[in-house]
């Protein structure tokens, strides 16, 4: 397990809270013989003592010098052995301590080594912080040109729009426009004969049926509004039709149902009269709608008047 600088404080700052555990690491890192080196000294200690007693007492124990010499000729070479076995003791707890002060130095190495390497990643963390507030800024910068872009899109996207719609109109009054002028041309192929109605003389039929009651105002009012109406024969029979057209650029679903509606109410005043579209193509749901249904469907190039797929009567 290796032992950070973290851990080394952290150990340092519990032994100085707890001075007993201090004598739990001294029991740890020292051996029972080194441990006990006190003893031993405090056992010399008594046992000089004891001689120098011996020696004040000469003159009165002489006749026991002897003996008491012979005990302590053993009890020196007991203790010359023990001085001995000390020495070796101490000798080998100083290669351990001089073993312990090599790996402090070394751990010390280390530590610096890893102080070093942190301030040198803490200037790198300053680094990339200074950077990344600029491209936060630079971020903020940018956000706030791409509202302002948003903003000029959204107008442009209207202003187009606007555009879109106003030459959809103009193109399709244009279209209604060539419609009335080139209404033989364009329904020929169709029914036989076919004359444009003069608005003043269908205004005419229409306040008719209003002042019979045939007709609302309302109903009249939409009526008369019908794009172009042109009336001839049916190719199958010879019977007189009326065409209620409908003229757009793209044929949609509020043209076919404006269709329907006003040839309703055209047959609702006594005409043979037919929903009829015309345009230069047809959205998907408007082909969906006049499917099975009478509505006669009127395609034409926008450069020629040649009707294409025309519906049947």
């Amino acid at each position: 397990m290796t032992l950070s600088t973290d851990d080394l404080h952290e150990l340092i700052r519990l032994l100085e809270q707890h001075p007993e555990w201090r004598a739990e690491l001294r029991r740890l890192v020292l051996t029972e013989e080194l441990l006990s080196l006190p003893d031993l000294t405090r056992e010399l200690a008594d046992i000089v003592r004891r001689m120098v007693q011996l020696e004040q007492q000469g003159l009165e124990r002489l006749e026991r010098l002897e003996a008491a010499q012979s005990r302590t000729a053993e009890a020196l070479a007991g203790l010359a052995g023990a001085q001995q076995r000390t020495e070796e003791r101490l000798e080998a707890l100083t290669a351990r301590v001089i073993d312990l002060t090599d790996r402090l130095g070394q751990l010390t190495a280390r530590v610096d080594d890893l102080a070093e390497r942190l301030e040198q990643l803490t200037a790198r963390v300053d680094d990339l912080a200074e950077r990344l507030e600029r491209v936060e800024e630079q971020i903020l910068q940018l956000t706030a040109r791409v509202d302002d872009l948003t903003i000029q899109v959204s107008v442009l996207v209207r202003t187009v729009q606007r555009m879109a719609d106003d030459l959809g109109r103009l193109k399709g009054w244009g279209l209604e426009e060539r419609a009335r002028r080139k209404a033989h041309a364009l329904f020929r192929r169709v029914i036989r004969r076919p004359r444009l109605v003069s608005e003043e003389r269908f205004a005419q039929l229409v306040d008719d049926a209003q002042d019979q009651g045939i007709l609302s105002p309302e109903e009249a009012d939409r009526l008369i509004e019908a794009d172009v109406v042109v009336t001839g024969q049916r190719p199958e029979d010879r019977s007189e039709v009326y065409l209620i057209a409908e003229v757009s650029w793209g044929i949609g679903v509020e043209d076919v149902q404006r269709a329907r509606e006003r040839a309703a109410l055209a047959r609702r005043i006594g005409l043979p009269a037919v929903a009829t579209v015309v345009g230069t193509w047809v959205t998907p749901d408007a082909e969906r709608l006049i499917q099975d249904d009478g509505t006669l469907v009127v395609l034409v190039r926008p450069d020629d008047w040649i009707p294409r797929g025309p519906r049947e009567l």
